[in-house]
């Protein structure tokens, strides 16, 4: 038993020393860049923009279309800062998102 969770331990231990870089790590000019994009973005948003850039509901993508409707107003309506998948297939969710994306105002 001891020996298992030894190899287990090591075999992480090599993972994260030697594992890929992170994928989300940018050269301080990227981030620089990308402040200034987001800073651009922010400053042309209302108040009501903002706030809900704030809220992230969940969607049933194994839900009716009713469901994807209402999600669909709250993104144009409300301006909601993203949305939580749940239930539902990858094909589904994928449509959905495209869709979302398109009628959102805020990238």
């Amino acid at each position: 038993m001891k020996k298992t969770f030894f190899i287990l331990y090591l075999f992480l231990g090599v993972t994260f020393i030697f594992g890929q870089p992170d994928p989300l790590e940018v050269a301080p000019a990227q981030i620089e860049n990308q402040q200034q994009w987001v800073d651009s973005i922010y400053k042309k948003l209302s108040i009501n923009e903002k706030i809900g850039q704030l809220f992230m509901p969940m969607v049933f993508s194994k839900r009716d279309s009713t469901h994807y409707k209402e999600s669909l107003e709250l993104i144009e309506k409300y301006h909601i800062g993203g949305v939580v998948f749940s239930l539902g297939g990858p094909v589904k969710q994928s449509e959905w998102l495209n869709a979302f994306q398109k009628a959102s105002k805020i990238p």
